[in-house]
């Protein structure tokens, strides 16, 4: 295994280091999604071609603070990348 989860995650800190750094973390709305998940050798597989929740979850995390409050989950509603990340983005931005 590369350790892709943890390449990833040094290069989100790099971008979270470097908001805080210009004073924008206050005034800056994060979002981290993907195409869809991967094995990670989970089930001895490493690969996207099963349908274990592994491979076929999409990963999605918004980050805002004072509006969106830390640590929830919510495992209820599903998001459709192409139909909700626009409107979201442009309320948070104060367009109509």
């Amino acid at each position: 295994m590369t350790r892709l989860t943890e390449q990833v995650d040094f290069q989100i800190g790099r971008i979270m280091d470097a908001v805080d750094r210009m004073g924008l973390a206050d005034d800056t709305v994060v979002i981290f999604t993907s195409d869809h998940g991967n094995m990670h050798g989970n089930h001895r597989l490493s690969s996207k071609f099963s349908f274990y929740r592994e491979s076929v979850g999409v990963p999605f995390v918004m980050w805002y603070p004072g509006e969106i409050d830390a640590g929830v989950v919510n495992t209820h509603d599903l998001v459709n990348i192409g139909l909700d990340i626009l409107p979201t983005c442009c309320d948070y931005a104060g367009i109509a």
